[in-house]
């Protein structure tokens, strides 16, 4: 049996689409940070439900080849989700939303400070992440002796 134990998100901006506009980096050693959610203690067999949506706009007026953005999500220092998602030429479909999904298994005694952190990099200049984002983490307990 499967228990929900706890929630955390950030929202990042206001609710209106179309707000704080932020240029997302090239560079995928330093992808633009988003956000961070942080459980202070997680112990026991745990999954943990990761979500979201980043609003993206595409301003590149002279690149050449597929542009993309990569999302990643990691735990601490470890990579545990990555997807590069296509994002249309400017004055095309080029104001999209990216949503993701990504479940992390974690069979610890305990744990302190787990830290999920959202990122985002691309692959072309002129590419920007808009508000509101949404980022947001349901950790589940797995009772194994439940039938």
């Amino acid at each position: 049996m499967v228990h929900l134990v706890d929630i955390r998100y950030h929202q990042y901006g206001s609710t209106t689409p179309g707000g704080t506009s932020t240029p997302i980096s090239t560079s995928p050693t330093a992808p633009s940070r988003v956000a961070t959610v942080r459980f202070p203690l997680v112990c026991g067999t745990s999954l943990v439900e990761l979500d979201g949506i980043i609003h993206v706009n595409n301003d590149n007026t002279n690149a050449t080849g597929t542009q993309f953005v990569t999302v990643e999500i990691r735990r601490g220092a470890t990579l545990i989700y990555q997807s590069n998602i296509e994002i249309d030429d400017e004055v095309l479909d080029d104001y999209t939303f990216v949503t993701f999904k990504h479940i992390d298994p974690l069979h610890v005694r305990c744990m302190e400070d787990v830290v999920y952190t959202l990122s985002i990099h691309s692959n072309v200049t002129n590419m920007f992440f808009h508000t509101p984002v949404n980022f947001t983490a349901k950790r589940y307990l797995i009772d194994s002796n439940a039938r």
